[in-house]
């Protein structure tokens, strides 16, 4: 299993120098930590983001997301780049909140429904797709955790990490699998 290099970013000058390999990224994952389930009455606690070249960022959203944060934030998520997500209805509705709408998408839930074959695990979470796809297990814990806390301990730090990071690499192993099945263009489709 591979461990992350990651990246603890407060503010957008601690992204600065990561700047240049996210606005030219193909593949953008993305992925979030939240203080609950509604995006209504909840926050995000972290943004996770990986790209190739870069270690894996994990975003103290409080700390991060002024003005000029969302502005940043907003200028990332606006390029032609695929953007990998996990669920990507549940981030998008907190995204959303910020007038952010993130695409084009790759959905590794919905793409490991589609890939659904009897004699599979039936759930599409991250830790069976991460299981099944890529023979790793994931330690999800943490998911759990206290996601209210000022300060964030560096188990969650790390495991919010493992999941954007891990996100393109399911991505790499999908796609011939969809293709194979001839269901490239349903994927599409779904990930609309």
């Amino acid at each position: 299993m591979t461990e992350p290099n990651i990246a603890f970013i407060r503010n957008t000058n601690d992204l600065s120098p990561y700047l240049p390999a996210l606005l030219q990224a193909k593949t953008l994952a993305i992925d979030l930590e939240t203080t609950g389930l509604d995006p209504h009455m909840h926050r995000i606690r972290l943004i996770q983001l990986a790209a190739e070249g870069i270690p894996t960022l994990v975003i103290d959203a409080p700390t991060f997301l002024t003005e000029d944060g969302k502005h940043l934030l907003h200028k990332i998520l606006s390029t032609p780049a695929v953007k990998v997500f996990q669920n990507a209805k549940f981030d998008l509705q907190f995204l959303m909140t910020m007038n952010l709408c993130p695409a084009p998408l790759f959905d590794t839930m919905l793409a490991g429904r589609l890939l659904y074959r009897p004699g599979m695990p039936h759930r599409a979470n991250l830790e069976t797709l991460a299981n099944v796809y890529l023979n790793e297990q994931l330690d999800k814990q943490e998911q759990k955790g206290d996601w209210e806390a000022e300060s964030l301990t560096p188990a969650q730090v790390a495991y919010a990490a493992k999941d954007a990071e891990i996100l393109p690499r399911l991505r790499k192993v999908m796609i011939p699998q969809l293709m194979d099945a001839d269901m490239k263009e349903i994927a599409e489709i779904e990930f609309a």
